[in-house]
């Protein structure tokens, strides 16, 4: 159980300016002061989740644009370091599908099936979030393997 705090009270100049200068877990530190250390709140950045200093969630809109502008290989080398970053992640978290999904989607339209089921197969191999977008996915796997195996055939 978190303790309360008392006061939040800075009592001299010099301590605002410490607070002014310091990173928010020293103030947040500095401010609860005597908490046990269980109560004691984290920071904490996932860099598995960074592509070139970036989340991999600001590259929605830049993997749009390059889709809409037929841009294939700068989406797909920007898809896959992004899928590799997710996955270099902690064990306990899932995946983000929209990425494999855009990727087997482009590949799909390129007529690349071997590389779009390798991709929805690489997806099926995550740990996943809950929602419908799996199921789509591994539906969309089924599909994939019939249409490459009807492709292998011609």
């Amino acid at each position: 159980m978190f303790r309360r705090l008392l006061s939040l009270a800075i009592e001299s100049p010099s301590q605002a300016n410490a607070a002014k200068q310091s990173s928010p877990l020293q103030t947040m530190q500095r401010t609860i002061g005597g908490v046990i250390e269980s109560d004691k709140l984290h920071f904490t950045r996932r860099d598995a989740d960074y592509v070139s200093g970036r989340h991999y969630t600001d590259y929605v809109e830049d993997i749009r644009s390059m889709l809409r502008g037929h841009r294939y290989a700068e989406a797909e080398h920007l898809l896959l370091r992004i899928c590799d970053a997710m996955e270099s992640g902690s064990p306990k978290a899932a995946v983000a599908p929209w990425y494999y999904e855009r990727l087997s989607i482009m590949y799909h339209k390129q007529g690349l099936f071997r590389e779009e089921v390798a991709v929805l197969e690489r997806f099926a191999h995550q740990k996943k979030a809950p929602g419908a977008k799996p199921a789509k996915l591994r539906d969309r796997l089924t599909k994939a393997k019939a249409q490459m195996k009807a492709a292998g055939r011609s």
